[in-house]
Order: structure tokens, then C-alpha cells, then sequence
């Protein structure tokens, strides 16, 4: 049975972002055993709220404002304008004609602006699948670890609406990678797997799976 001072210590200070290493080399100066350390320790991560990580198609936003657009019909009708002004004098009619070009060249914006508004507009009332619509990335954590006969055994449990392929996961055991036996497959919603690494293992070993989604970190305690 885990020592709950010890394990609501580790979680304050998890949540602070202290790292898992330093909280345990700070226990032990403090002569807490290292087993009731690790035991609390393993608690704590079981405990700890995993985030649900929720995002939406639509979920950013652009700032461009629509007056931008209007800049080519602007810079049109002021072009045929200055154009009639320096050419008035010298051709009067060259400059009308340039003055009348550049206003129905303006007129043929609006116009092609308001079709394609029109265009956009009714396409996007249109349903579509998957548009607006919440996803959930699913996320994982110990919520277990034992270490009989030297073998470690994780307990892997996912979070979420979403599933987890073991084959995303990668598991590390004193920072070097290892290949988990016996949870092959698929991790289903709300769900878990055991896992089984190492063999011939003596004392604390730390731990770590990353995730597509997220990383967790822990200790196993053998022999």
C-alpha cells in the first residue's frame, strides 16, 4: 500500500513540472526507502488526469481583412482616372476612352466578385463529412508497473474516444529501447494491455513509452 503523504507530494510537485528524476533523488535525501518511493511513485502517474486533447477543423482563425480585396477595382478606377488627367489636354478623346476603360473594367470586378461570393457561399452551406466536427487524439498511461523474476510488466491504458496501435509506442528502459512482448495489437478506448519488457533485471530502472500523442515516465523496482 502506497503511502498517500508520499504520493500526494509527487503529484504537487508533477503538476509544477518538477521532473520524475529530481522528486526521487529529493525523497531518498530525505531517508524515504526507495521501494516506498517507487510505489508511490507509480500511484502517483496512475492518478494523475490525463488531458483529452480536443482540436476542430475549423479551429483557426485568418485575420485578412476583406478590404484587400477591393484593392484592384481601387487601383483600376484611380489608373483611368490619373490616365484622363495627364492625357486630357494632349488627347482628349484617347483620355476619355482610357477614363471609360478603367471604370468598366472596375464595374467587371464587382460584378465577378459578387458571382464568386455567391459561388463560395452556397458551397459552403453544403454538408460535408467530418466538417466541424470534434475529433479526440487518445492518449495513454502506466497504471501499473511490477517487476517478478526480473521481467517488468507495464499495464498500459488508453484514454479518450480514440485507439492506440502498440506499434506507435516506443518503450525505453534506462534510455534504451526495447521491444514489448505480449501487447501486440490495438489498444481500444478506455482500455488496457500488459506489457513485458526486459529480463534478468536487478533494482530501479526508469522507464518512458512515447506516444504519438503524448510521453510517460516511470520506475520499476526489481528483485
Amino acid at each position: 500500500m502506497a503511502n498517500q503523504k508520499l504520493v500526494d507530494y509527487i503529484k504537487t510537485n508533477l503538476n509544477e513540472g518538477v521532473p520524475l528524476d529530481r522528486i526521487k533523488n529529493d525523497l531518498l535525501r530525505a531517508n524515504w526507502s526507495e521501494r516506498d518511493i517507487i510505489e508511490a511513485i507509480n500511484v502517483a502517474i496512475s492518478e494523475k488526469p490525463i488531458p483529452v486533447v480536443k482540436y476542430t477543423e475549423n479551429q483557426a482563425s485568418y485575420g485578412t481583412c476583406k478590404l484587400w480585396y477591393l484593392l484592384p477595382i481601387f487601383f483600376t478606377f484611380m489608373g483611368g482616372i490619373v490616365a484622363y488627367l495627364l492625357l486630357q489636354e494632349k488627347d482628349k478623346a484617347f483620355a476619355k476612352k482610357l477614363l471609360i476603360t478603367g471604370v468598366i473594367i472596375a464595374i467587371v470586378y464587382v460584378i465577378v466578385g459578387f458571382v464568386m461570393v455567391a459561388i463560395f457561399a452556397s458551397g459552403a452551406s453544403l454538408p460535408t463529412a467530418g466538417a466541424n466536427s470534434v475529433s479526440t487524439i487518445a492518449m495513454f498511461a502506466m497504471t501499473k508497473v511490477t517487476c517478478p523474476n526480473g521481467e517488468i510488466n507495464i499495464i498500459v491504458k488508453s484514454f479518450g474516444t480514440g485507439s492506440i496501435n502498440i506499434s506507435d509506442l516506443k518503450f525505453y528502459v534506462d534510455g534504451n529501447e526495447v521491444s514489448p512482448i505480449g501487447c501486440a495489437g490495438i489498444i481500444t478506448a478506455d482500455s488496457s494491455v500488459t506489457c513485458k519488457i526486459g529480463s534478468g533485471l536487478i533494482g530501479s530502472h526508469n522507464l518512458r513509452i512515447v506516444g504519438p500523442s503524448n510521453t510517460v515516465d516511470g520506475i520499476a523496482v526489481c528483485g
